[in-house]
Order: structure tokens, then C-alpha cells, then sequence
């Protein structure tokens, strides 16, 4: 009777072992699967701070023009009071050669 029970505990430490194997298997297996997602986490939230400065610079090019647009306005508006300003003094003029 010794020998089968030696032969159970055999297998028992057999499976035990294999057991063991699997789940250091399957450890391993996740820890690449988490560096992994690490690493593709580590590379989204680079790639967002450069899209973040991206989007600062296309924001500041807008502001800019906007800007630019706003004196360009401005100017616009100058220009015609001038230019109306200028109709009226030179009607105004026309009219008193023409009376005199």
C-alpha cells in the first residue's frame, strides 16, 4: 500500500506544482498587460498635452485675428467719417463758389 500513496502524493505535488506554474503564468501575463496599459496611458496623456497645446496656440492665432479684424473695423469706420467728413466740406465749398 506505501507505493500508492506515494504515487498520490506525487501527483498531488505534480498538479500542486503545475498549479503554481499556471498561475505565475497568468501574473506574469497581467503584469505585461498592466505595464502595457501604463505605457499606453503614459503616451494618450502626452499626446493630449500636445493636442491641449495645440489648441492654446490655434486659440491665441484666433485671438490675433480677431483682434486685427476689430482695428481693421476701426479703421474702416475712421476712414468713412473721414471720407463723409470730406464729402460735406467740399459740398459745402462747391456750393459757396458756385453762389459767388
Amino acid at each position: 500500500m506505501p507505493p500508492k500513496k506515494s504515487k498520490q502524493i506525487k501527483e498531488g505535488q505534480l498538479k500542486a506544482a503545475r498549479e503554481t506554474k499556471l498561475e505565475r503564468k497568468a501574473i506574469a501575463e497581467s503584469d505585461a498587460a498592466l505595464d502595457n496599459l501604463q505605457s499606453n496611458f503614459r503616451e494618450s496623456q502626452a499626446y493630449t498635452t500636445q493636442l491641449k497645446q495645440q489648441l492654446a496656440d490655434q486659440v491665441q492665432i484666433c485671438t490675433d485675428l480677431q483682434n486685427n479684424l476689430n482695428s481693421s473695423h476701426n479703421l474702416i469706420n475712421t476712414l468713412c467719417a473721414k471720407i463723409l467728413s470730406l464729402k460735406s466740406i467740399n459740398k459745402d465749398i462747391y456750393h459757396q463758389l458756385r453762389m459767388e
